[in-house]
């Protein structure tokens, strides 16, 4: 079976955290952006290998804004 790479959003919680966690079960990849990095601390610990949380606010009225920085270990 293949591996495939996950990048969801809103994965602190919520539809977005059970699929964070079910792709990582399944032994995939995640790239979880979240507002708070504290929220998927648990998940980053468990699974170093396969996830990789990313800070993001994307909150900017009028345009669409890029940008996003690890969630530190």
């Amino acid at each position: 079976m293949t591996t495939q790479t996950w990048i969801i959003t809103g994965a602190s919680r919520g539809f977005g955290r059970a699929l964070a966690e079910s792709a990582l079960a399944a032994g995939d990849h995640v790239v979880a952006a979240v507002r708070r990095p504290d929220s998927v601390a648990d998940l980053a610990a468990k699974y170093p290998d396969n996830f990789l949380g990313l800070v993001s606010c994307l909150w900017v009225v009028g345009r669409v804004v890029c940008g996003a920085r690890r969630c530190p270990a």
